[in-house]
């Protein structure tokens, strides 16, 4: 929908940007944490806010999705709370196994933390995303499918970041190579995004295709980083010159978007 891309995305980009020069100094302090944790409140009183005062025909499509939709049974609240409490509770355990029999597994092939938990662990508590937007998408809630992780992006870079600024009690160090590396890179998939994205209001297979491919990319990095491999110079060599006309192809399917804009009007 467009309110994701005018308002999600522009947040998700302001929120890395913002966890970048925070962690500049090589530090999440409590100070910090606060910051981030207020911006995940204000945010979400936002949207609360701005859903309850949604304008008419907003909340017409609304009543003619949902409002018919209604479990007819005595009990169907319960029942629902149920499911959620229990989804949670399984969500929890298979998360716990595998990023435990991951990270074992991991710290035996001899990989650092910092590569566990940008890989492994990341993938690991990303699954339950995956699968929720692949549903999503299965029952045409294509809404709720991109909204999902473009919300959980936002959460992970305020809430969550923010919570261990606060709690932990030196402050939550960040290493150099997340300083130079692993956040500009956040940075610049979030603003990939937003062209994308604008372009028809859709994620085209190749665009899905693309996304997926440089995440393969990052994370071979990676791994040829941490094995202090030979080939990772001519790695990097072989991705410089092939993101240029990746940024190129955007650029070009952002201004025909435009165009199709301009002559519609």
């Amino acid at each position: 929908s467009q309110h994701i891309v005018k308002l999600d995305i522009p947040v998700m980009i302001i929120s890395a940007i913002l966890l970048f020069f925070i962690s500049s100094d090589g530090t999440i302090s409590r100070i910090d944490g606060i910051i981030l944790f207020s911006g995940m409140i204000a945010y979400t009183v936002f949207l609360i806010y701005e859903s309850r005062n949604a304008e008419p025909p907003v909340q017409e499509v609304f009543a003619s999705k949902y409002q018919n939709k209604q479990p007819s049974y005595q009990y169907a609240i319960l029942f629902n709370i149920g499911l959620i409490i229990l989804g949670l509770v399984l969500l929890m355990l298979g998360s716990e196994w595998l990023i435990s029999g991951a990270t074992t597994i991991a710290k035996a092939l001899g990989l650092s933390e910092l590569i566990i938990g940008l890989t492994i662990v990341a993938i690991g508590t990303s699954l339950p995303e995956a699968a929720t937007s692949i549903i999503a998408c299965i029952r045409s809630e294509s809404s709720i499918a991109v909204g999902n992780v473009i919300g959980s992006n936002i959460f992970n870079i305020l809430a969550v970041m923010g919570l261990v600024g606060i709690v932990s009690p030196t402050g939550l160090a960040v290493s150099t190579a997340t300083q130079n590396f692993d956040l500009p890179v956040v940075i610049a998939t979030s603003i990939v995004c937003l062209p994308i994205l604008f372009t028809g209001f859709a994620i085209h297979r190749w665009e899905g295709g693309l996304f997926l491919s440089y995440y393969v990319a990052y994370t071979m990095h990676l791994f040829l980083l941490a094995a202090d491999s030979t080939m990772l110079q001519t790695f990097d060599l072989a991705l410089g010159v092939v993101l240029p006309f990746t940024i190129l192809i955007i650029v070009m399917s952002l201004l025909r978007a435009l165009r199709n804009m301009a002559f519609s009007d």
